[in-house]
């Protein structure tokens, strides 16, 4: 089959049998954003003229080929897990709809807080959804204007529903790599397990809340030291979550300060629970440029 310059099957001899080639492009890159290598293998076969696209969208040399380009294997990213609570039965076409409803909330949200759609990376997991941007997003951001907008958008959406939904939002920041199965990385990890861990849950339970949101201790570190758009630390209550995750600050977006079990409480005081690197540290590491401004 030929495909024209712009990517749509040639003449009427083409054969609707035969699949074009170029749909799912924008799906691919949109997972290219943060230069994904698992990418590569995809390149190899495609016609020139998509080829050509994918190298300029990452800013390759159109004139090499693609599958030999050096992408990077891994990336410093803030990572965010959002785990889906309520809703109604459990069939496909309706967990079809309730991904699509919370594709629409998120990434407004992130629009709202101007994070474009094509700066994320989105992978379906389970019952929710694994985000990840690049690393100079400002964390205060992602723990203060962000949120309010999500709960914003979750409330709109939620009024029209017949059962309504509820998210467990983890979040963290750190290198990450990539490979054909996805996005990995201890960041990935820690979100994974702050989404879904007894204290985030138990809160949302508790307060019958529509929003319970875990951020890591490096994390709530790096937005207080560099505030952001009505990011208020008095707005989180610090809790222990286990041996490898460590501290946490937690959030009920649009309510008071919450209070955790006894269980799960510790000082307050604003200090790293493992030794590391922070967040714009890293993200020199990985870029090698120094700024006079951390965001």
């Amino acid at each position: 089959m030929t495909i024209r310059k712009d990517l749509t099957p040639a003449g009427p001899a083409a054969d609707p049998a035969v699949p074009d080639p170029a749909e799912g492009f924008a799906d691919l890159l949109a997972a290219s954003s943060l230069g994904a290598p698992h990418v590569r293998p995809f390149m190899a076969p495609l016609p020139e003229a998509i080829g050509a696209r994918v190298a300029e969208h990452l800013g390759l040399d159109a004139a090499g080929p693609p599958c030999e380009a050096a992408l990077p294997e891994q990336a410093h990213a803030l990572v965010i897990t959002v785990a889906v609570q309520g809703g109604d039965a459990d069939d496909e076409a309706t967990r079809a709809r309730t991904r699509a409803e919370l594709r629409t909330v998120l990434y407004g949200a992130f629009a709202d807080v101007g994070v474009p759609e094509a700066a994320l990376y989105w992978e379906e997991r389970g019952d929710g959804v694994l985000l990840a941007m690049h690393g100079d997003v400002p964390p205060g951001r992602l723990l203060g204007s962000w949120p309010a907008a999500v709960h914003e958008r979750l409330r709109r959406a939620n009024a029209g529903r017949r059962a309504p939904l509820a998210l467990l939002i983890g979040m963290d920041a750190g290198p990450v790599f990539f490979t054909m199965t996805g996005i990995h990385g201890t960041a990935v990890a820690i979100s994974c397990r702050l989404s879904i861990a007894r204290p985030t849950w138990e809160l949302l339970d508790r307060e019958r809340a529509d929003i319970a949101l875990a951020a890591s201790n490096q994390l709530f570190e790096e937005a207080t030291r560099y505030g952001g758009p009505s990011f208020d630390p008095d707005a989180f209550t610090c809790g222990r979550v286990g041996r490898r995750t460590g501290a946490a600050w937690f959030q009920l977006p649009g309510r008071p300060r919450p209070l955790l079990d006894t269980r799960w409480t510790r000082s307050t005081a604003v200090t790293a629970h493992q030794p590391g690197t922070s967040i714009h540290a890293a993200a020199r590491m990985f870029t090698g440029a120094e700024h006079s401004r951390p965001w």
